[in-house]
């Protein structure tokens, strides 16, 4: 409907005045005894009363289409961390991709698949070896030699790859 606070419903809601609202944020109110004439009053009253609802209803078209700012504020908001959580996935996963490879082209391929084999899947050496036909001591030494390399891998603290090479660092204590 209206807002029983909007000019419209004021001046609507008093028959014995034009009210209208001043700088200083009250109402003035213009009665019969301010007007030359009832006639006039009367002629004056029913442009105010018209001229409000005009205002009122274009006030309200606009009104009821636009969204406040808080609402703006907090979609684009939500909008931005939605975003922002999908790039973050995405740099975590380059960052992991790249890691990966850096550690695959310093290994060969046995001892990479052995290498993730123990410690990203948790198999026993004896399953691995199982698995390969090999003996248990033949994958504990290229598990062993793999770990070797690894540490001569060139990895400092401000590294791009500080959290998985945290946990490369784990994985070689562990091994060893």
């Amino acid at each position: 409907m209206y807002s029983t606070n909007s000019d419209y419903a004021v001046n609507k809601n008093d028959p014995e005045a034009i009210v209208c609202r001043s700088v200083t944020g009250g109402n003035v109110r213009l009665t019969h005894e301010d007007f030359a004439s009832d006639e006039e009053f009367e002629k004056w009253k029913h442009w105010s009363d018209n001229d409000y609802k005009k205002s009122e209803s274009r006030d309200r078209a606009f009104n009821d289409r636009k969204r406040s700012l808080a609402a703006a504020y907090l979609l684009d908001r939500q909008e931005y961390s939605n975003w922002l959580a999908a790039e973050l996935r995405a740099h975590e996963e380059a960052q992991r991709e790249e890691f990966v490879s850096l550690i695959r082209s310093a290994l060969t391929d046995t001892q990479f698949r052995r290498l993730w084999q123990r410690f990203a899947c948790g198999y026993d050496l004896a399953e691995i070896a199982a698995s390969e036909g090999v003996s248990v001591a033949a994958v504990a030494d290229s598990i062993r030699f793999a770990t070797k390399r690894l540490k001569a891998l060139p990895f400092s603290e401000d590294s791009s790859h500080t959290l998985t090479s945290q946990c490369l660092s784990e994985v070689l204590k562990r091994s060893g």
